[in-house]
């Protein structure tokens, strides 16, 4: 799974956005861990969009991003 921030070098089909939202105490790779699992489920291989941190809502961390499938 590829992660970008901006949209992804090839084209890819959209499959829709994905969250993953882990409490401040989950470090950094193991949320987007979390976050590329969301994508994966929908069949994705690359997420694009995702923010270089987290956006913190209340007491916890959320990453978000587009899952995708490259052509």
């Amino acid at each position: 799974m590829q992660v970008f921030e901006d949209s992804p070098p090839r084209q890819t089909d959209n499959l829709g956005p994905v969250r993953a939202r882990c409490t401040t105490d989950v470090g950094r790779e193991a949320c987007l861990r979390t976050l590329k699992d969301a994508a994966c489920r929908l069949g994705a291989d690359v997420v694009w969009g995702v923010a270089d941190a987290p956006r913190v809502v209340g007491d916890k961390n959320e990453w978000s991003g587009r899952a995708a499938h490259t052509r």
